[in-house]
């Protein structure tokens, strides 16, 4: 069966804009290891089989790092709106795809998050065995991926603005899975992010 991915790659970066102009952060170099988002891409995709990627129209540079092997990279014409919008076009994307296809699940995650580890990954899909939706739990914070049993996909594709999944969470509950690792919860938010101890323990530990 199948274990897919999403990754929402359609978010404007405001703050980090702010602070430093003309910039975007998912395009931010981490030396060897490619930018932001190419990294956040990599780390879901060595968990899951195939990865449905969302961006704003228009990011040619984003979408040439983003286009990789077993990924589809899909423009969100909504997704100034919100991640539920960019969520509810990934959705549709992968029903269309996969719609004969066995899938077990799909997990979600957000391209500025580039310190996820493999283990992190394994534990969301573990939990996905009993849990409808699940997610790690670091120091009381829960964090990403969140994770989706296949039937509530469909579900997903009616999520629109800036709601995410939050309704879904509510409805259906979630599965919090105690962790120890940090980057669950650490996402680069500002240029200052960029030399944090979790970001570069976690590229010293993939070198």
């Amino acid at each position: 069966m199948h274990q897919l991915g999403i990754l929402l790659a359609a978010g404007y970066g405001r703050r980090f804009q702010a602070l430093q102009p003309n910039s975007n952060k998912l395009l931010a170099p981490l030396g060897d290891h490619g930018c932001v988002a190419a990294t956040s891409l990599h780390n879901l995709r060595q968990a899951v089989d195939h990865v449905m990627v969302v961006i704003r129209p228009n990011s040619p540079e984003l979408k040439q790092q983003l286009s990789q092997p077993h990924c589809t990279v899909i423009e969100s014409e909504q997704a100034h709106t919100g991640m539920g919008a960019s969520l509810a076009d990934a959705a549709r994307a992968l029903l269309e795809r996969y719609n004969s296809s066995p899938v077990k699940n799909v997990l979600v995650t957000l391209a500025d998050m580039p310190c996820i580890s493999l283990q992190s990954f394994h534990s969301v899909q573990s939990a996905l065995n009993h849990a409808t939706i699940a997610a790690p739990l670091y120091q009381g914070q829960r964090g990403h991926p969140v994770g989706f049993q296949w039937h509530l996909i469909p579900e997903l594709t009616t999520l629109c603005g800036d709601e995410g999944a939050r309704r879904l969470v509510q409805q259906h509950g979630i599965q919090h899975v105690p962790c120890t690792d940090a980057g669950v919860c650490f996402d680069i938010d500002e240029p200052n992010d960029l030399l944090h101890p979790t970001l570069h323990s976690f590229l010293r530990s993939r070198s």
